[in-house]
């Protein structure tokens, strides 16, 4: 079965190639994903396929895998293979969705905000660590 993995600086992320091309398809209108389409479909030699670090559109299709708790990670941190489920999720910022930021972030932020004469820019995501506490990945998913 073809596989796509993806490589960080910490981590490498082992996924199906199929449930790969479901979740780009599923987000094509997806304002964040990338205007240009991945050629995930082509044939490579043993059936993997690499991808590095600076594609965007695929970062996001993995981010949306291990939230489905798809796939496979190897930490770099600790030398370890873990699947997706057992990853911790963590936030990033005021959290990892702009219409429920951080209550905590917004309380401290407000505070801070009120005699100012503009308004400060948030920012939010979400990161995974594997289970000994190594970050494998973070990402920030929205700006205001």
């Amino acid at each position: 079965m073809p596989t796509i993995t993806y490589k960080t600086e910490e981590a490498s992320f082992c996924f199906d190639q199929q449930e790969v091309l479901e979740v780009l398809q599923s987000s094509e209108g997806d304002p964040v994903q990338s205007k240009t389409p991945v050629d995930l479909t082509e044939s490579h030699p043993g059936d993997a396929i690499v991808v590095l670090q600076n594609n965007r559109s695929l970062a996001y299709a993995m981010l949306r895998l291990l939230e489905q708790g798809k796939g496979s990670v190897h930490c770099k941190g600790c030398e370890s293979e873990y699947q997706a489920k057992d990853l911790i999720p963590y936030p990033l910022g005021a959290g990892g969705n702009p219409l429920r930021p951080s209550v905590k972030l917004i309380n401290g932020f407000f505070k801070r905000l009120f005699g100012r004469s503009k308004r400060m820019p948030l920012f939010g995501g979400k990161g995974y660590a594997c289970p000994r506490g190594h970050s494998v990945i973070e990402m920030i998913t929205w700006r205001t």
